[in-house]
């Protein structure tokens, strides 16, 4: 991608080709997507990463901000989640099996609190809570299994 200054990226990237000569970007709020054919909605189906189909895989709106903000940071992409506790779980559960360790900051977020407590541990993730200001407690807690060392403010 060719370097863009911050008022393009926020103003005109990606908006080449407004729905309905919009002057700024429209929000779409449908749950669903319709489509001409059914070879249309098969191919839709396929490529769903791709393809407008059901909102809460992929959005017209939330994908124009993700490819925003991805350029203001010198990303290759960025994904937007609908709460904090769904970026966290995804985050982590990306890197984690059955058997692995996490170490986590004592005074995390609630939910994170919750998903390491009562839903990560019935499948085998095993946690050490830290302080968190302590460098050496956290070295100290690293075990063989650790894969995820998860600090928040």
């Amino acid at each position: 991608m060719k370097e863009k200054d911050i008022s393009y990226i926020l103003h005109h990237y990606k908006e080449e080709e407004e729905p309905f000569g919009a002057l700024s970007p429209p929000i779409f709020q449908s749950a669903m997507f319709s489509f001409d054919s059914f070879d249309k909605f098969q191919r839709a189906l396929n490529e769903q990463t791709d393809s407008y189909l059901y909102t809460r895989g992929n959005n017209p709106t939330v994908r124009l901000l993700e490819e925003k903000i991805a350029a203001l940071e010198k990303g290759e992409s960025a994904k937007l989640f609908s709460s904090g506790i769904a970026a966290v779980s995804a985050s982590i559960m990306a890197f984690i099996k059955s058997g692995d360790h996490i170490i986590s900051v004592r005074d995390a977020y609630g939910w994170s609190k919750t998903l390491f407590d009562t839903y990560l541990a019935r499948f085998g993730i095993e946690f050490t809570f830290v302080d968190g200001t302590n460098i050496d407690e956290i070295k100290n807690a690293i075990n063989l299994n650790t894969k995820i060392i998860f600090l928040e403010s």
